[in-house]
């Protein structure tokens, strides 16, 4: 994030000038956009965004304070991270959080970590809140569970959300106005479009300037967990950036999930649907659907493509069917491909996982009728997809054997 405090007063700039163009344009010109007022419009543009504003100014004195006060934090490596890529829906929340348990290996940002403390200052302060709660029985973590999961757990059958667990960590990229979903709260594909086609669409500068921003964070966040410790990122949303990540770590390391487009395609559709039209979008406009049919394709083509041009050892597509039926025989294989030790405490973890997988079922409950799909439109959309992979078309007699495999773990 440059080598001076000053970076940091430019990047809170930009990220603060953009937002404010965002303000405007929502409450003064709502004609560039599919914007209606609902009641969840209205809450999220007069509750939630001062809020976030609040937070985020906090947040950014904060970063400040840790070039001030920890500049040491600069000098961290970070070696060898590892980031899971792949459409969303392919399983990589359940893979990012089985390799998350071998805490040994791998450090991670927590949901709460990233909203609440960013900063090196923050983490420390935090860290003697929580020493202080541990030796009070822990009343504040039992208290903020059960407020998580009255926020949390109408949104569970979606996406299973804890502060306290792994999630992705491009959440970060929302103090620089470089998070995807933005596009949700702020439907102006002229701002975000281009995130979503990172690598192809957006300037080599602000790539740069977006990567450098993010690799500070990780420095960061080693500075804090352990600098000896492999960065474990999961982030469908990183895989139209998957070169600008390369580029900024020559040495890292990618899973790439992919899943069968008749499961992946109308999961995906159904929490797009909740997320923008329940915000107060319009349903009908092509950011709803078409936008999102052509960015999940491209991110199937995008991500096996850079798998098979980083080669075996950096670059690996993991398919969802074995991944979720038999979780410890997939990730001993990925163990061997990365060159990683297996300790008898994450094997046992393994076995455990296992076990879970197979009673999971989950309550998220879609078809692809209801997107205006038929069978015949997503083959013809996802042609490609289905002849890169391999994926029985729909007329196949192995269609059948393909929908047996387990699909509980959406996410």
């Amino acid at each position: 994030m440059g080598r001076n405090p000053k970076a940091v007063g430019t990047y809170f700039m930009k990220h603060f000038n953009l937002l404010g163009r965002c303000i405007y344009r929502v409450f003064f010109r709502p004609g560039d956009a599919p914007i209606r007022w609902t009641r969840s419009r209205i809450l999220a543009m007069t509750v939630w965004l001062p809020i976030c504003l609040v937070l985020g100014v906090m947040h950014w004195i904060c970063l400040l304070l840790d070039e001030i006060l920890f500049p040491g934090y600069r000098r961290v490596e970070v070696r060898e991270p590892l980031f899971i890529v792949g459409p969303p829906r392919s399983g990589t929340t359940f893979l990012h959080r089985v390799l998350s348990k071998d805490t040994e290996r791998f450090a991670y940002f927590s949901f709460g970590e990233m909203v609440f403390t960013p900063s090196i200052v923050q983490r420390k302060i935090a860290g003697g809140i929580w020493w202080l709660d541990r030796l009070l029985g822990s009343p504040l973590r039992r208290g903020m569970q059960r407020v998580e999961k009255h926020w949390f757990e109408p949104y569970s059958h979606m996406h299973r959300v804890s502060l306290f667990e792994a999630e992705e960590d491009f959440v970060m990229l929302g103090y620089i106005a470089a998070n995807h979903l933005l596009l949700v709260v702020f439907p102006f594909p002229d701002l975000f479009g281009t995130l979503w086609s990172f690598d192809r669409d957006v300037p080599k500068s602000d790539q740069q300037r977006i990567m450098r921003f993010y690799k500070r964070c990780l420095q960061r966040h080693l500075y804090y967990h352990g600098p000896g410790k492999i960065h474990l990122s999961k982030n469908p949303f990183f895989t139209p950036m998957i070169q600008s990540v390369r580029d900024e770590f020559p040495d890292a390391k990618f899973l790439c999930n992919i899943r069968d487009p008749y499961e992946n395609v109308p999961s995906f559709l159904s929490i797009w649907k909740e997320l923008y039209g329940g915000i107060g979008n319009a349903p009908d406009h092509y950011l709803a659907r078409d936008f999102i049919l052509e960015w999940v394709r491209d991110a199937y083509l995008y991500g096996g493509r850079k798998m098979k041009e980083f080669g075996p050892g950096t670059g690996q597509v993991v398919p969802y069917g074995p991944l979720v039926s038999q979780p410890r025989e997939t990730v001993l294989d990925l163990y061997r491909s990365l060159g990683y030790e297996v300790s008898s405490a994450y094997l046992k973890i393994l076995d455990d996982e296992a076990a879970q997988a197979r009673e999971y079922r989950s309550r998220h409950n879609y078809g692809i009728l209801e997107y205006g799909l038929t069978e015949a439109d997503l083959y013809e959309r996802f042609r490609e997809v289905f002849d890169y992979y391999g994926f029985p078309p729909p007329d196949s007699a192995s269609r059948g054997e393909a929908e047996a495999i387990p699909t509980g773990l959406d996410d």
